[in-house]
C-alpha cells in the first residue's frame, strides 16, 4: 500500500507528519484526513479559536502534494 504524510498547517505554521500511514489510495487517505479534521475543528470551535485558513497537506512518498484538505471545507462534508 502507498505510504501518505499527512502534514498540518495551523495559523500559518506547518507540522510534519514524520511517519506517515499507509492508505490503499489517495481517495482512502483525504477521506481520513477529512475525519482527522472534524474532530480537530469540533475540539477548536469549542474553544472558541478562529479556523485561519488551517489545512492538511497530503504528500507522497515522491515528495509531491497529491491534495490539500482546507478546515473550513469540511464543514459541510458529510460522509
Amino acid at each position: 500500500m502507498p505510504l501518505f504524510y499527512l502534514h498540518r498547517r495551523i495559523d500559518g505554521q506547518r507540522f510534519l507528519d514524520p511517519e506517515g500511514e499507509e492508505f490503499p489510495d489517495i481517495a482512502s487517505a483525504i477521506e481520513d484526513a477529512k475525519l482527522s479534521v472534524k474532530e480537530y475543528l469540533a475540539e477548536r470551535l469549542r474553544r472558541g479559536e478562529p479556523l485561519n485558513g488551517d489545512s492538511f497537506e497530503i504528500w507522497s512518498t515522491e515528495e509531491v502534494m497529491v491534495a490539500e484538505i482546507h478546515f473550513k471545507d469540511v464543514l459541510n462534508w458529510r460522509e
